[in-house]
């Protein structure tokens, strides 16, 4: 068969929404940008972005005013993150020494400011908010100032580290800590508020809640319980829960997660690989997004965030290197197929991988 026979093929295939192609081989991709296909019949495409200046990166998020861009934090500054050419800028706080070396907590520009121990950060509107061990901080993308949103350690709530989320209209704040005599809790506090007698009790109880996410229409707070190793979610009026995840489900440990809409995206630490949960649904689903498909290319996932203009997924991976030992961070993205967007642009995808076999195609019949 001709390339060009192949070719036909594989469009006949890509077009019907059959069985997915087989995957070319890593050496046949090198040149390509690490660029390949997953073996399933809603493709995705997995892409290096480029390395990390640290080995202590804790968080990602997107970056509303600049599509080119994304940031990303270590224990103590906030980055950003070119997607184009993989450079790093620190713009805020000093590069991490560990744990050991936490700073106290100060307000300013640049490199004059000061963070003790950033857990999570979230992209908003008016600015990146940062979770930074006891307190909620907010990095404006205009001024490049860092300022104090509010604290979060009196009237017994709060330890380290917190983590939690702001409401996508920046009027509500939730965040998880531990109270004095109730454990793990899940708070509630209108934004400007510095006064955590007005918190709210929205959930909580002995175990840990690891990860926070907040649904697209505010209903719902997801939590990935890390002590009981399920993901549920909570009414915000009423505190009902009900499970995303089944109970008891093996080989299981939730890590941090991403909203797309109703579509939940989150990483499975047992097994190092990222899966989509519907949270609307009455009973437990599952897609599997990056598991055996891609783990020469995902090694082990630590944070996530969902870029929609891209309808890329983005995550925060770190390689173990035993002879350092330390981790070396990267960003990858995850260009998903039309089921793993929620009716994403199933033409958008058919047009990424089309031009990805021409490219190979051509390689091989050289």
């Amino acid at each position: 068969m001709t390339s060009q026979e192949t070719l036909i093929a594989c469009l006949c295939l890509l077009i019907m929404n059959c069985t997915a192609l087989p995957a070319p081989s890593f050496s046949q991709v090198d040149a390509l940008k690490k660029l390949s296909v997953s073996n399933q019949p809603d493709s995705q495409l997995v892409e290096d972005l480029g390395s990390l200046p640290t080995n202590h990166a804790v968080a990602i998020a997107t970056n509303p005013i600049d599509t080119n861009s994304l940031f990303f934090a270590d224990e103590t500054a906030l980055y950003s993150f070119n997607k184009e050419t993989g450079e790093s800028t620190l713009i805020a706080g000093k590069e991490s020494q560990g744990l050991l070396a936490m700073r106290s907590p100060v307000d300013g520009v640049g490199t004059a400011a000061a963070f003790k121990y950033i857990t999570k950060i979230v992209s908003r509107p008016s600015g990146l908010y940062v979770f930074d061990y006891d307190s909620l901080r907010k990095y404006d993308y205009h001024s490049k100032a860092i300022s104090t949103v509010t604290p979060l350690t009196s009237n017994g709530y709060g330890s380290y580290p917190i983590t939690g989320v702001v409401s996508s209209d920046e009027t509500t704040l939730y965040w998880t800590g531990m109270a004095k005599d109730d454990g793990h809790m899940v708070m509630s506090m209108e934004m400007g508020s510095k006064d955590l007698a007005t918190a709210k009790h929205v959930t909580g109880g002995p175990t840990m809640i690891g990860h926070m996410e907040l649904s697209a229409d505010g209903q719902y707070l997801v939590l990935a319980d890390v002590d009981m190793a399920i993901i549920e979610k909570v009414k915000v009026s009423d505190g009902d829960v009900s499970f995303v995840t089944n109970y008891g489900k093996p080989n299981f440990r939730p890590g941090a997660m991403a909203m797309n809409g109703d579509l939940l995206y989150a990483i499975n630490r047992e097994e190092r690989s990222i899966d989509s949960y519907d949270i609307t649904a009455d009973s437990a689903t599952e897609q599997e997004i990056c598991g055996k498909s891609c783990e020469d290319q995902i090694m082990n996932p630590f944070d996530l965030a969902y870029d929609e203009t891209s309808q890329q997924l983005l995550v925060l991976d770190g390689e173990f290197h035993p002879t350092l030992p330390t981790y070396i961070f990267s960003i990858k993205s995850i260009t998903l197929g039309p089921k793993a967007t929620a009716g994403g642009s199933s033409k958008q995808d058919f047009t990424r991988l089309l031009k990805f076999y021409t490219n190979w195609l051509a390689s091989m019949d050289e």
